[in-house]
């Protein structure tokens, strides 16, 4: 029971983010961004997602019209993720959303992904990571 209870609490101050395909070259901002904002990179990970991958990172998403189309979209092309340390507890969701106003082109090509809950953060970068 403890070791479960320092698996959770590790993730505790974390953050999970992910740049989505198209927009590795704004990486260099974006990150300058979330650390000028007091997060620390943890874990770095470029790669291509399976489509299978993208279909488990965004279950939470499966009864939702766009589900296929950003899982297709999200295993097109590099992502870069990022497991994130958060020792000031930053609203990581309120960057998401200011970085999607500068480089975001629509709904689903928004530069950014964002975990939205500690169990998210887990799940995903999981996900993502193995």
């Amino acid at each position: 029971m403890k070791l479960f209870k320092e698996i959770r609490e590790s993730f505790k101050n974390m953050g999970f983010v992910v740049i989505k395909p198209g927009f590795e070259r704004y990486k260099d901002d974006i990150l300058d961004y979330l650390v000028e904002h007091g997060l620390i990179i943890n874990k770095v990970l470029k790669r291509r997602l399976s489509l299978d991958k993208a279909l488990l990172l965004y279950i939470p998403h499966s009864d939702k019209d766009f589900y296929w189309d950003l899982c297709e979209y999200m295993s097109s092309g590099d992502s870069i993720g990022y497991l994130l340390y958060n020792p000031k507890n930053v609203d990581v969701l309120k960057l998401k959303d200011e970085i999607r106003k500068v480089y975001g082109k629509d709904d689903m090509r928004n530069a950014i992904h964002s975990s939205d809950s500690k169990a998210n953060v887990k799940r995903e970068s999981n996900i993502y990571f193995n």
